[in-house]
C-alpha cells in the first residue's frame, strides 16, 4: 500500500457502504490513533471502512499515516483475500481480471515484525 500510481491510498482502500448493511469487520469498535480536534457545533467524524492487510490493521498506529486516516475512526473490513487458504490465482481466474497485490507486501499481509 505504500505507493500507488495516480491514486490516493485511502480512496483505493475505502469501502463505500451506500444503503447496504455494514460489512463484517475485524474489530467491533472503530480504531482511532489520534482523535481529531473537537469543533463546537460540528458533527463528529463518521467512521470509515477500510480494506487493509492484517499487519496494517494490527499495527494501525504505524500505518495510519499511509492512508491519511490517523485522526479518523476506522473499521477494518474482513476480507476472504486475507483468510488462510485463500487462492488468489483461482479468484483472479474466476473473476476474469488480475487484481495484483496493490503494493501489499508479504510481511504486511500475514504478520508484522514489530514484536
Amino acid at each position: 500500500m505504500r505507493g500507488t500510481e495516480g491514486g490516493d491510498v485511502l480512496e483505493e482502500c475505502q469501502v463505500v457502504l451506500g444503503n447496504g448493511p455494514p460489512p463484517p469487520v475485524v474489530y467491533q469498535q472503530p480504531v482511532v490513533v489520534q482523535p481529531a480536534p473537537v469543533v463546537v457545533g460540528a458533527p463528529p467524524l463518521e467512521p470509515i471502512y477500510l480494506h487493509v492487510p492484517p499487519g496494517h490493521a494490527r499495527n494501525w498506529r504505524k500505518h495510519c499515516h499511509e492512508y491519511h486516516a490517523c485522526n479518523r475512526p476506522v473499521y477494518f473490513v474482513r476480507s476472504a483475500e486475507y483468510e488462510p487458504g485463500f487462492d488468489r490465482e483461482r479468484w483472479e481466474r474466476e473473476h476474469g481480471h488480475d487484481h495484483g497485490d496493490h503494493g501489499h507486501h508479504d510481511e504486511d499481509r500475514d504478520h508484522d515484525h514489530d514484536h
